[in-house]
């Protein structure tokens, strides 16, 4: 296979440099928030987008129109069971220009702990879209979902107003979430 290799660094190289990879790279942005610097290690959002949007194993899933689905013969009793099927995407659908594509973007989070960075804490933030169906979403070898971004944690015990502290971290969390998400305000209007 020609995979020589005489430390771990050079082992990373090889997998940077000759693995084909779908997923945009990381990059570290340094956020200051109460004249103290955290590190937000990130990918670009629009492309985990394409990256979703365009793998090919999902392309029998994808949904791309809103759905009624309902659970008797008279159409009474509606079922909501996918993103599709719900109200939020006939109402947007509405607005849109003709042949714009929706693609909702769902993030969710998880807490970790980070023992190779001296016993330091993370917010993991995945994203999918609402377009692959949950059993997509669920399965993580379906790749239905991406690491976007670790946000940084901290207990910040130089603040000793407790109020203070809580509100430097809830800073903290929005100005990262805020410069994430900044790509999707202007792709937003245009569908």
């Amino acid at each position: 296979l020609g995979l020589s290799y005489s430390n771990t660094s050079k082992l990373n190289n090889i997998i940077d440099d000759q693995l084909p990879s779908h997923c945009p790279s990381f990059s570290c942005e340094e956020v200051i928030i109460a004249g103290q610097a955290f590190d937000m290690y990130k990918q670009d959002i629009m492309e985990c987008i394409h990256v979703l949007y365009g793998n090919p194993d999902h392309s029998q899933y994808m949904c791309f129109v809103p759905e009624h689905h309902y659970a008797d013969a008279d159409k009474t009793v509606r079922l909501f069971h996918e993103f599709n099927t719900g109200r939020w995407w006939w109402d947007t659908q509405v607005h849109d220009k003709p042949g714009a594509t929706i693609i909702p973007v769902i993030l969710s989070s998880d807490k970790t702990q980070i023992t190779l960075f001296r016993n330091k804490s993370a917010y993991l933030v995945y994203l999918t879209i609402g377009n692959l169906p949950k059993e997509i979403h669920q399965k993580p070898s379906q790749q239905g979902q991406i690491l976007l971004v670790y946000l940084p944690t901290s207990r910040l015990e130089h603040i000793t107003n407790k109020a203070a502290r809580r509100w430097t971290v809830t800073n903290l969390f929005h100005a990262c979430m805020s410069h994430l998400l900044a790509p999707l305000k202007e792709a937003s209007p245009e569908g």
